[in-house]
């Protein structure tokens, strides 16, 4: 379980969901519910949700870049970040599952795609379902254009961190 908390406190809340506070930690609501002697408490941790319905549209820029077969710029953190991912058809199904049956109650369940990937990975795999053409280039933090140092490459930073 993670140890460190408010992982985000030192962002912008408004630029990921402006529903998160500067307060924002789930690990503490989901110490009260598995703790409440008067309920018997499930948690489901999602990962990041993607597919139809991605309000955050977490692909869009690739998306874009590929389809003008822009070639795309990214530090080395940022190619080799891994998170967890859900597809959202599946994610669905995981959270049915843990609500439809009692064996699954009183416990913490992490919904997320079985395999993991590199983020520069899942821009190449992207681009091979939409024949993109153009190529990842990975250059150095220092050298990486201001307009792609985004809340992205701050949230990696912050998520890489031992």
């Amino acid at each position: 379980m993670r140890k460190q908390f408010h992982l985000l406190k030192d962002i912008d809340h408004t630029t990921l969901s402006p529903w998160l506070g500067s307060d924002y930690e789930k690990i503490h609501v989901e110490e009260a519910i598995m703790n409440d002697k008067n309920i018997q408490g499930t948690v489901v941790r999602l990962p990041m949700v993607y597919g139809p319905g991605d309000i955050q549209k977490r692909f869009s820029d690739v998306i874009a870049w590929q389809k003008n077969d822009h070639d795309i710029i990214m530090d080395r953190e940022t190619a080799d970040w891994v998170g967890c991912w859900g597809y959202v058809d599946n994610v669905v199904e995981g959270i049915c599952l843990v609500l439809t049956s009692e064996n699954f109650a009183g416990k913490i369940y992490n919904i997320a795609n079985s395999t993991t990937l590199p983020f520069s990975r899942i821009v190449e795999t992207l681009g091979e379902v939409s024949g993109w053409k153009g190529k990842i280039e990975i250059v150095s933090n220092e050298h990486l254009p201001t307009n792609l140092k985004t809340i992205f490459n701050l949230l990696i930073s912050i998520l890489c961190k031992d």
